[in-house]
């Protein structure tokens, strides 16, 4: 078989290795760098739509797998794409046809070379190294949970009354800051950037370990989103793009937030701060798939203004609470607006299997942002009570824990290098979150105190089901 022959069996196997959200495979989504083919060895080099993609690590896992399986006489390896930067002419026909795009001009040249060429994949940490990390971000959820449900009123033991207090930095800072922080890390693959998850998930667990009075907790919280930041300002140098400049105006808000606690400022004046952090990574992610739609120019143009309300809305809180909420609230409706109009998820509800299960976490979440952003212009001033926390809870449990669940069997492959098998009972994690929810908020709004703790246990069951089907979903 000569070269040209295997450049295109190779390119024909990759056509079963698709992108988890997409739903699209990696050959038609013009992923594939080039093939280099030499003395029985078959390097590829494989791009992805974003340079700290969560999902980069796992499609080099399975495309290693399935080349190596095909071509079992050669030594196959995958080597990420130096500086690769994808473009809607990299679509195949079938490509653009299997995202529903109007057909445009296709050229794209696969090259296969001979040159010598080290056939060796980057070096990542192993699975049992990145565990305590994640184990250490998972210490914080469960904690976060518990101190969440005794502040709802649930009469449960807790060694230390004011561990009920950090409800809100163990979720945000201890638990998304490093599980986040730990995906960032994967795709960057540098060693340095295991900084931020390890220092956010020491620094949420330190947060019940030292006296609550100590700044050492937020210290070594605001030194995990510091790193967090670096790592996306690392990305900039090679990697200038309006999603990437999104997500790190996020991590900026991140480390802004958690600067103003350690300075002094209460923690629901930064809140603000803190919803920005989450919604701009999410919403930057979205913007960085979108981009397979060809989305009309106007679409970046909403968007740059949504982005510019919120900081705004972030910057009067600090001052004026009550019009900042305000703002922040309709930068919200605007933003559920926008993702319902020009997001990919619209579109990829219609597969199958995971694709369709993210697509269906999406929209929920997306359906939680707005409410989010209509308790906020209704009520203003929000810092304590049932509206708050109907307030607080639909970004935080609605949309971002929906975000998470939809991504869990992406990332978590990426983190532990572990399979995960899509099964349907993922649906009913995700049924079981956002009846909680839907009670809780119902229940919040109207007064009614039983209700608010039993939708606020149920959705909590809700996130340790999840991690059990995820864990009973996976193999080495």
């Amino acid at each position: 078989m000569d070269q040209e022959q295997i450049k295109s069996n190779v390119f024909d196997v990759l056509k079963s290795v698709s992108d988890p959200e997409l739903g699209v495979n990696i050959s038609d989504l013009g992923l594939i760098e080039n093939i280099i083919v030499k003395d029985k060895q078959i390097l590829i080099h494989l791009g992805t739509t974003s340079p700290v993609c969560p999902a980069s690590s796992m499609m080099r896992s399975t495309a290693k797998e399935t080349v190596q399986n095909k071509f079992t006489d050669y030594n196959v390896e995958i080597k990420a794409a130096e500086n690769f930067k994808w473009s809607k002419d990299r679509l195949s026909k079938a490509g653009e046809k299997l995202l529903n795009r109007k057909p445009g001009t296709f050229k794209v040249d696969f090259p296969i070379t001979t040159d010598q060429t080290s056939a060796v994949t980057p070096k990542i940490k192993p699975a049992f190294q990145r565990a305590p990390l994640l184990i250490g971000g998972v210490i914080c959820l469960l904690m976060g949970l518990w101190t969440g449900l005794i502040r709802m009123g649930w009469a449960w033991p807790v060694k230390n009354p004011e561990w009920i207090s950090l409800h809100g930095p163990l979720m945000v800072c201890g638990f998304l800051g490093t599980v986040i922080g730990l995906e960032r890390a994967v795709g960057l693959e540098k060693k340095w950037g295991y900084l931020a998850p390890l220092l956010a998930a020491i620094g949420g667990i330190s947060l019940f370990v030292i006296e609550a009075s100590s700044s050492i907790p937020m210290a070594i919280l605001t030194a995990g989103s510091f790193f967090y930041l670096a790592i996306f300002l690392s990305v900039l140098k090679t990697h200038r793009d309006f999603p990437t400049y999104i997500m790190t105006l996020g991590a900026l808000c991140w480390f802004i937030g958690n600067a103003l606690v350690l300075s002094g400022v209460f923690v629901f004046e930064i809140v603000p701060w803190w919803i920005c952090f989450l919604v701009f990574t999410i919403a930057g992610e979205r913007i960085e798939l979108n981009r397979f739609l060809s989305p009309k120019s106007e679409s970046d143009y909403y968007f740059i203004g949504i982005i510019i309300l919120s900081i705004i809305a972030a910057i009067i809180s600090l001052f004026y609470l009550d019009v900042g909420t305000l703002i922040l609230g309709v930068s919200m409706i605007l933003l559920t607006v926008w993702l319902f109009l020009y997001d990919l998820a619209m579109r990829t509800i219609q597969r199958e299997g995971l694709t369709k299960f993210i697509a269906a976490c999406l929209l929920i979440g997306y359906f939680w942002l707005g409410i989010s952003g209509i308790i906020a212009v209704i009520f203003g001033r929000l810092v304590a009570g049932p509206y708050y926390d109907a307030y607080l809870h639909t970004i935080f449990i609605g949309f971002t824990f929906s975000m998470i669940f939809g991504h869990a069997p992406i990332i978590f492959p990426g983190i532990l290098k572990i399979s995960i098998t899509f099964n349907r009972r993922f649906y009913l994690h995700l049924f079981l979150l956002h009846l909680g929810l839907l009670i809780r908020i119902v229940a919040d709004l109207s007064l009614n105190w039983e209700f608010r703790l039993w939708g606020a246990l149920i959705s909590a069951l809700a996130i340790i089901l999840f991690f059990l089907n995820t864990v009973t979903s996976a193999r080495r």
